[in-house]
């Protein structure tokens, strides 16, 4: 198993941290994940949680939850939020 916590949103390249995620796992091995998705300004691709799971289920991964909030974090410095958003 592979847990993540505040963690996805941070990819420069998030194709390449789901392709590190599942070759770290076995033949069904589960792969847990917590926390926003409010890419970082790095990012080379911003993908809205929809394209997100698409790009997550293309990579062979079968979602069993899917939950999203619509409520921003600031979980790395206040200013992060963006009430424009």
């Amino acid at each position: 198993s592979v847990a993540t916590c505040f963690f996805i949103d941070t990819a420069t390249n998030i194709y390449e941290y789901i392709s590190t995620i599942r070759n770290m796992l076995r033949n069904n091995g589960v792969w847990i994940n917590l926390g926003p998705v409010q890419w970082h300004r790095n990012a080379q691709l911003q993908p809205s949680t929809n394209e997100l799971r698409d790009i997550i289920e293309l990579a062979g991964f079968r979602v069993l939850h899917w939950e999203v909030s619509e409520k921003l974090v600031a979980y790395r410095h206040p200013d992060d939020v963006d009430s424009s958003r």
